[in-house]
């Protein structure tokens, strides 16, 4: 018995439907140009408060082992046994003692995808029961040619 779950649909969907974009990319590119549209741009998604939460919540739990790493080694303690006592590795440990406060949080952006310009439409298609790659490269042919 087969099971699909919605994730991997729609992850599939999204792999074949880039493929489909990435070797039209060029084309693709041309038309939107002409038509005055930035394929360059990109859509910055809001955390929801979950991942805000779950974000500040592991940046808290990094700044009091920072600050645990240091009390240790000012109690003469070991790297081995730091790291043993903390249920970390010695690597971690070296980072943190060489680190004269907690590392700022770094910001991460997800890379550009050919697809993000379609997404909107390509979701709005897949909420309307549109679920097949090829009449959505169809569509999307349509309305860029």
């Amino acid at each position: 018995m087969q099971v699909a779950d919605h994730w991997h649909l729609l992850k599939n969907w999204r792999e074949v439907l880039e493929g489909l974009l990435i070797r039209q990319h060029s084309e693709l590119q041309t038309s939107l140009e002409k038509k005055g549209l930035n394929v360059l741009s990109q859509r910055k998604r809001k955390r929801s408060s979950t991942e805000r939460a779950a974000s500040n919540s592991a940046r808290q739990h990094r700044i009091e082992l920072y600050e645990r790493v240091h009390a240790l080694k000012e109690q003469n303690h070991s790297i081995l046994q730091i790291a043993q006592e903390l249920g970390i590795s010695r690597d971690t440990v070296r980072k943190y003692l060489s680190q004269e406060r907690p590392a700022s949080p770094s910001v991460r952006r997800r890379p550009t995808q050919l697809i993000d310009p379609y997404q909107p439409y390509l979701e709005k298609r897949w909420t309307e029961g549109c679920h097949k790659a090829a009449p959505l490269w169809r569509e999307l042919q349509q309305q860029l040619f």
